[in-house]
């Protein structure tokens, strides 16, 4: 199957020591006015394409498509066996995507912004959440309505760098994901505490722990020039399995936050 260039597929064990299972990631770039190719939108069940071509605005069908197209993708890393029209991915009480899949207990956790798509499958029960988005001096107004007193600290310590900037908001919208409760809960509730660089096989992460959000850390990185976020449960253990679930090598060298 033929992704789009700057596509990013990944899968790494997840869970506790006692019943390591896996977790799947897929990144796709959206390219606006093509459903991703025929090839790709076969992917879908019958009744997401319906749902898709409901929508009246070209720009939300696509990302729709794009989003159930990254969480198909996902779930064939982890389970390649499977028959991805056969799974549906439906919008549960609250609008979260939920998989209907009779006999997996699986997650899925959904992104999209203009520019990409992300799909996260990952077990039932464990607390995470993906968020992807890409650098744009248009948003250098609206992040830091999010952001506390000393959240902008930490921004003027970056050098209110506009990628750090993103970094907090993917961070957050991935926390809330993992949490199911997203920004119906207030911005406070998502403050950043500490954000610690870790470095692995030359690639730099960020590790965001939350003051109010007990049990759920994020780990950030610079992924083909999108800002990428997956919030997982808090612990050395957790945070190793999804560094290298996000060690994935892009076509072209990180930028420096």
């Amino acid at each position: 199957m033929k992704l789009p260039q700057g596509s990013f597929l990944s899968s790494a064990r997840i869970g506790t020591s006692d019943e390591l299972q896996f977790a799947g990631m897929a990144i796709l770039p959206i390219m606006q006015g093509m459903p991703a190719g025929e090839e790709l939108t076969e992917l879908l069940h019958t009744e997401e394409k319906e749902r898709a071509a409901a929508f009246a605005s070209e720009s939300r069908r696509t990302s729709f498509i794009y989003g159930r197209i990254a969480a198909k993708l996902a779930i064939l890393e982890v389970f390649p066996e499977a028959v991805a029209q056969e799974i549906n991915i439906v919008n549960g009480a609250i609008g979260e995507p939920v998989i209907e899949w009779p006999g997996h207990e699986y997650s899925v956790s959904v992104s999209h912004s203009e520019h990409h798509s992300a799909g996260l499958v990952f077990p039932t029960g464990l607390l995470m959440g993906i968020d992807i988005e890409t650098p744009e001096e248009k948003n250098r107004s609206i992040i830091p309505s999010i952001l506390s007193p000393d959240e902008m600290e930490l921004v003027k310590a970056a050098n209110n760098s506009i990628e750090f900037l993103h970094l907090l908001w993917t961070a957050k919208e991935a926390a809330g994901k993992a949490n199911g409760f997203g920004f119906r809960l207030p911005a406070e509730k998502y403050e950043i505490e500490t954000e610690v660089s870790v470095n692995h096989d030359g690639v730099r992460y960020f590790l965001s722990r939350f003051k109010h959000l007990n049990g759920v850390d994020a780990i950030t990185r610079n992924l083909g020039g999108a800002v990428l976020s997956v919030a997982f449960p808090t612990g050395h253990y957790f945070q190793d399995q999804v560094i290298r679930l996000l060690s994935i090598q892009p076509m072209e060298k990180d930028p420096v936050f």
